[in-house]
């Protein structure tokens, strides 16, 4: 059992959804970190024509030309590569124009908040490449986040200007205590239930744990160890 993909089956059903969808979409996929949304829409994204794109602290122009040559390897255009765009209004302008729709092509920006961070301008950016490019292509647009509060303010609030655009959002939520136990075939239900009061529902903290080890084993190696990822996790969170 891929342990990635545990219970995610609404999750992907949904994105299907949308993607079967005869419109152009605008969807906003958010949720805390290591809840396990880029594995999800990774998932999803496989056997349609797609670009990831995954934000960073980098510039605004950097970002730009990190995305134009994930565009550019989409397209199979080594010149589109070459071109200097300044923004992300003319390298979206100029994907779509080059882009064959006849299929519904997927965009994903994942951690869409760093470029808030980078420019405050960026939801009213996207608001009018929405408006006057995008929503008129067989396109679906994927923006992601794990800041929650900026997702759910900057992109989803009401006064955001990306308000009204969106053609669905999705909230990825914890896993369930019984979805947890699929994780732990060889633990008991009470091994499972302490594990759970342990890591919670994050998938990606229950694949820190080895059923073949036992639970105590587990938390000795993998969170009182320190340099262990979970080690310091706590205090992350908290700051």
């Amino acid at each position: 059992m891929n342990q990635l993909f545990i219970n995610r089956e609404q999750d992907l059903s949904f994105l299907e959804s949308r993607y079967l969808s005869k419109d152009a979409e605008l969807v906003v996929v958010y949720g805390r970190r290591r809840i396990g949304k880029t594995d999800t829409i990774v998932q999803f994204m496989r056997n349609k024509p797609s670009v990831y794109f995954l934000a960073t602290y980098k510039s605004l122009l950097d970002n730009v030309n990190d995305l134009r040559r994930k565009f550019s390897l989409f397209l199979k255009d080594g010149l589109f590569e070459r071109v200097a765009f300044k923004n992300f209004d003319d390298l979206f302008e100029e994907f779509v124009k080059r882009m064959d729709d006849k299929k519904k092509v997927v965009v994903v920006i994942d951690e869409f908040p760093l470029l808030i961070d980078r420019d405050k301008a960026i939801p009213s950016i996207f608001q009018k490449l929405w408006d006057e490019c995008l929503g008129r292509r067989n396109i679906m647009l994927i923006l992601c986040g794990s800041s929650v509060s900026m997702m759910e303010t900057e992109v989803l609030g009401y006064r955001s200007p990306l308000y009204g655009r969106r053609t669905g959002q999705w909230m990825m939520d914890e896993l369930a205590i019984w979805d947890v136990r699929k994780f732990f075939p060889k633990y008991s239900p009470e091994e499972a239930v302490s594990v759970y009061a342990i890591l919670g529902g994050v998938p990606g903290y229950l694949v820190k744990f080895d059923d073949k080890k036992g639970v105590e084993e587990n938390v000795r190696e993998k969170i009182l160890h320190r340099g262990e990822f979970l080690y310091e996790e706590p205090e992350f969170l908290m700051r």
